[in-house]
């Protein structure tokens, strides 16, 4: 069985004028690290906040936001302190400023 899905206008509008999407592009180490620094700030400005207002805040999936805190976490630059309903997050002071 052949199944054949229709191309909207737009698409096909794409491709005769060369503007063919392409594939994502990776995105780069000084990206994350921007991303992370921009967490770490709001995390400063307002310790209660949530995956899903730093998810607003900075433009990327709530996903997104829980892989970079788990990287935070990872490297000690942040701190869960209580529940994850109720709790608040710390940075913590790295020794070597």
């Amino acid at each position: 069985m052949w199944v054949e899905f229709p191309l909207s206008e737009a698409y096909r509008a794409s491709l005769t004028s060369g503007e063919i999407p392409g594939p994502r592009e990776k995105t780069g180490e000084k990206t994350r690290e921007k991303t992370r620094d921009r967490i770490l700030a709001l995390i400063a400005e307002q310790p209660t906040i949530t995956t899903a207002e730093l998810a607003k805040h900075i433009g990327i999936t709530a996903k997104g936001i829980e892989w970079q805190l788990g990287k935070l976490k990872a490297d000690g630059r942040i701190r869960r302190v209580g529940p994850d309903r109720g709790g608040h997050w710390e940075v913590v002071e790295s020794s070597d400023e």
